[in-house]
């Protein structure tokens, strides 16, 4: 349960949370913005913003 009695709080805190849409890990430091198929996604790493602009079909589906 959330500090303030809710305990919705910490699911929502939970599903907020960014995953890469190369390798669908959990984003931690801000990541990494790299522009694809005319969209800016953000990935968890230099690796899986190489293979977005290799595949940007695949990265830009999720």
């Amino acid at each position: 349960m959330a500090k303030n009695g809710n305990p919705d709080d910490k699911r929502t805190i939970l599903m907020n949370k960014a995953k890469c849409p190369v390798c669908d890990w959990e984003i931690t430091d801000g990541g990494i913005k790299v522009k694809v198929g005319g969209k800016e996604i953000t990935v968890c790493c230099d690796d899986c913003a190489k293979k977005a602009m290799e595949s940007p079909a695949q990265a830009t589906s999720k």
